[in-house]
């Protein structure tokens, strides 16, 4: 017949038993995080490929591509007058 554990013994196995209960739960809520972590990843990883398209699209949009001589011309054409000649350089009539 076996002799049964002293109080001092088992005390020790329920210290032991808590510390393990203690980690496990905090090794399950680190791993929880790391998940949450790796969605919110991957879900910002959409997200950023989604603006980049949008920023790609906006670009395309841009009025000043391709646009240089006319935008020339309009700053050109803004800024006749405001010397008191006509655009070409001549005088304005009664001028």
């Amino acid at each position: 017949m076996q002799a049964l554990p002293s109080a001092h013994c088992l005390t020790h196995m329920l210290t032991l038993t808590q510390a393990v209960q203690t980690n496990w739960t905090a090794r399950r809520a680190a791993a929880q995080a790391m998940q949450a972590a790796r969605e919110a990843q991957a879900s910002a990883g959409v997200e950023r490929e989604r603006l980049r398209w949008r920023i790609a699209e906006l670009e395309s949009w841009r009025p000043n591509r391709g646009m240089g001589p006319l935008n020339e011309e309009h700053n050109r054409l803004g800024r006749a007058g405001t010397d008191g000649r006509c655009p070409g350089g001549h005088q304005p009539p009664g001028g």
